[in-house]
């Protein structure tokens, strides 16, 4: 004689399908960080390009300033423009009480 025992197959259905449930939301949640992980390597990737072309831009900006700066540039354009190496400069003075004045405004 065998008896039925419909309880204990669903109990046991129902822990296959949670395992099941558990694995397939597993897997999902692994391809989906592995997903995120791959983007954000690229995107690491690409700011690390442009990184380099700014520095690149950077140094190239910086050789031209110290280029237009240098003695030789410099001594060039005073002479262009007629300006004289004053000795004894006059500067423009102001006392020290005016410039308290100002500040306690």
């Amino acid at each position: 004689m065998t008896l039925i025992q419909p309880s204990q197959k669903s109990f046991t259905h129902l822990i296959l399908v949670f395992f099941i449930v558990i694995l397939v939301s597993g897997a999902f949640s692994l391809i989906f960080l592995y997903n995120r992980s791959v983007n954000m390597e690229h995107s690491i990737s690409a700011a690390q390009v442009e990184l380099r072309k700014i520095q690149t831009a950077r140094a190239e900006i910086q050789d031209k300033i110290f280029g237009l700066s240098s003695d030789a540039n410099l001594q060039k354009l005073s002479k262009e423009r007629n300006l004289v190496k004053d000795k004894n400069p006059r500067y423009l003075e102001v006392s020290q009480s005016a410039v308290a004045g100002l500040a306690i405004r």
